[in-house]
């Protein structure tokens, strides 16, 4: 609970009233980061039943020949299948805003808006499973579209690492895809994973092509304890050219890290290029980009939030004094314009929750 306090702590700039309403924030949020963890994760147990189909001891050679049967086996969804999965997933956005804006508000000793339910929860815990079960049901066309990527270039990149760079296009799709278009999910989703795959392929590039052979025995080294220096006169290799090759195989690509496992200390920084993947805050980030909430306040009020609560800053929540000092202007008028932006945020989740009721009673 104390890790809790510390992070509910932090969203707040470190200056939450203490007593009820740090009880219901520290709850809140320890509910939102039981979600992230799920939601960060929830692609993991269906990778991993493609990419190790024998046992933990077989090594995965980069070959999709001996999982075509696996792969095979994948059943395709109907549309009406596909469709109800993307509608629990709107439902599940439209909670986890409901949750993070509550959560926010009362991180702030400021009541809630709109105290978000047992039914809440349950939605984002829907949302989980049935973006879990929608990129199950798609790993066919990524990995038929790593196979023709493969049969066409010369790429060094083994089909592991495409097959997950693939997975991660195909996540971004299904954040993205408007189930009210009545298109088809594969058409929309091609692309995404197309890019994932070409962008993995695209930032080998930056290591010279006689130096591709050093990055088999370069993983072996780092495994073994040795340090740059060490590698590069194993090598027989500068250690300017080891570092280089070292920064590159460390931006994760593997899907088969049990990241849900909490004794590996791989986690997700294995998985996700972004570092801070892990960060409720990125998390938080990515639902309100997703939703388009932002969008919808002026610069001033987008820019307030942001620095408020350190979404998409490395630096983390800023205080009131510290934001009224880059605007030039009272702390006091900070927090008028959080809250002015806090309450437009309800309106706007209000006015999309009832267009998504509006919907789903249409459909």
């Amino acid at each position: 609970m104390s890790e809790v306090i510390q992070q509910t702590d932090s969203l707040s700039g470190g200056d939450l009233d203490h007593g009820y309403g740090q009880d219901i924030a520290n709850e809140m949020h320890r509910n939102l980061m039981i979600w992230a963890r799920e939601y960060v994760g929830s692609m993991d147990a269906p990778v991993n039943d493609i990419l190790d189909p024998v046992g933990p001891e077989t090594s995965y050679t980069g070959e999709l020949d001996s999982y075509r049967q696996i792969l095979r086996d994948i059943p395709v969804l109907g549309k009406d299948e596909e469709r109800a999965l993307f509608e629990k997933i709107d439902k599940a956005k439209l909670a986890t805003a409901k949750v993070v804006i509550d959560g926010i508000c009362f991180a702030n000793g400021m009541p809630g808006m709109f105290e978000p339910a047992e039914k809440d929860l349950s939605d984002i815990a829907d949302g989980v499973a049935a973006k879990k079960s929608l990129a199950y049901h798609n790993l066919r066309l990524v990995a038929w579209l790593v196979s023709r990527y493969q049969f066409k270039t010369d790429s060094i990149l083994e089909a592991g690492d495409l097959l997950s760079e693939g997975m991660f296009g195909l996540d971004n799709a299904i954040d993205r895809f408007d189930v009210s278009t009545g298109n088809a999910f594969s058409t929309f989703a091609v692309p995404w994973v197309r890019n994932g795959i070409t962008r993995a392929a695209r930032s080998v590039s930056i290591i010279p092509e006689h130096h591709h052979v050093k990055i088999k025995p370069i993983k072996s080294l780092l495994k073994a304890g040795m340090t740059h220096e060490e590698i590069a006169k194993e090598l027989h290799m500068t250690t300017r050219s080891v570092t280089s090759i070292i920064d590159f195989i460390s931006t994760p690509k593997s899907l088969d890290v049990p990241i849900s496992n909490g004794s590996s200390d791989k986690v997700l920084g294995d998985m996700i290029a972004d570092s801070n993947s892990e960060d409720p805050y990125n998390i938080i980030e990515q639902q309100i980009s997703i939703m388009g909430l932002f969008d919808e306040l002026n610069e001033r009020q987008s820019r307030v939030l942001r620095l408020r609560y350190g979404i998409g800053s490395p630096e983390g929540p800023m205080t009131l004094e510290e934001i009224a000092k880059l605007e030039g202007c009272s702390g006091p008028r900070i927090r008028q314009i959080e809250k002015s932006a806090l309450e437009k945020l309800r309106l706007i989740v209000e006015r999309k929750g009832l267009t998504q009721e509006e919907h789903l009673v249409s459909s």
